[in-house]
């Protein structure tokens, strides 16, 4: 897990075998592209400052400071600078298999809503830890584990979407399509063929497909349009580039066929979707 941490990520680990999770204050570089990875940690990273842009599953997502990422076990995810800014953050990785979760957890485990936005009582749970596992006061094992029980207690309270189902087959069938899974993500704004995909998995299109459905339940070009439109559904919330601009960005050669598929998958066309996600930010009241 650590060397997949490294990967284009320039992050300091606070080793303390005396707590069951990792904790890392980090920077990337203003030069970060997508490295994808899976593990089967929860990954909760805290923006302190900068913008970033985050795929998580087929969610593509642009985070700024105060913003709280959640990546989910064994979900498939990654990071990468947006603009010029370079990116400040707390990054928070935490056994699924923990037995603090395990006992404390209502049912299985809570699939959890990837970005949290305006949660102040969660980033000051967040900063409380940092302070803990940092400065290390009387008792402070004790402290950090209060700490991330509160943090997860109130994730389920509030951010949980659903119950995830992990089980040890879904994660090998996750590994066997990694590397198609790695690439999708790298270059879906690219062509992909289904060919391509399946000879990185060393598998016959046949039964790449019906794995790569099994795992994601999509199929692969499906799951490429998602993240298109998802990226799209991004940069209108974030721009006012003119629609023809930001399909071309998502991976979109013919804007009509985008502007079919963006209104099958959000419920409006993608002029409305920019003009109503700008005009909330200008009165979000």
């Amino acid at each position: 897990m650590e060397q997949e941490m490294k990967y284009y990520e320039h992050l300091h680990r606070i080793a303390d075998s005396t707590l069951p999770f990792f904790f890392f204050p980090g920077k990337s570089s203003t030069q970060l592209k997508y490295s994808p990875k899976w593990h089967e940690e929860i990954e909760i990273k805290y923006i302190l400052s900068g913008t970033a842009e985050f795929i998580c599953g087929t969610e593509v997502l642009i985070a700024t400071a105060g913003d709280i990422v959640v990546v989910n076990p064994c979900e498939l995810h990654g990071m990468q600078t947006y603009g010029d800014d370079s990116v400040s953050y707390h990054l928070l990785m935490v056994s699924a298999e923990l037995p603090l979760l395990q006992e404390g957890l209502t049912g299985t485990m809570p699939y959890f809503k990837h970005l949290i936005r305006g949660d102040f009582v969660l980033a000051d749970y967040l900063g409380q830890l940092y302070y803990e596992v940092t400065e290390k006061p009387v008792a402070y094992q004790l402290g950090a584990l209060g700490i991330l029980a509160r943090i997860f207690s109130h994730l389920q309270r509030y951010h949980t979407i659903k119950a995830a189902n992990i089980t040890p087959e879904s994660r090998r069938m996750t590994g066997r399509i990694k590397p198609a899974l790695d690439h999708i993500l790298r270059h879906y704004t690219e062509n992909i063929s289904i060919q391509e995909l399946a000879e990185r998995c060393a598998m016959s299109v046949y039964h790449f497909c019906r794995a790569f459905k099994a795992v994601t339940g999509n199929t692969a070009i499906s799951y490429i349009n998602q993240l298109r439109i998802n990226k799209a559904s991004a940069l209108l919330s974030t721009s006012t580039l003119p629609v023809a601009e930001i399909a071309a960005a998502a991976g979109f050669s013919d804007v009509c066929y985008f502007s079919r598929c963006f209104k099958k998958q959000k419920g409006v066309s993608p002029a409305v979707f920019q003009r109503n996600a700008l005009k909330q930010q200008d009165d979000p009241i």
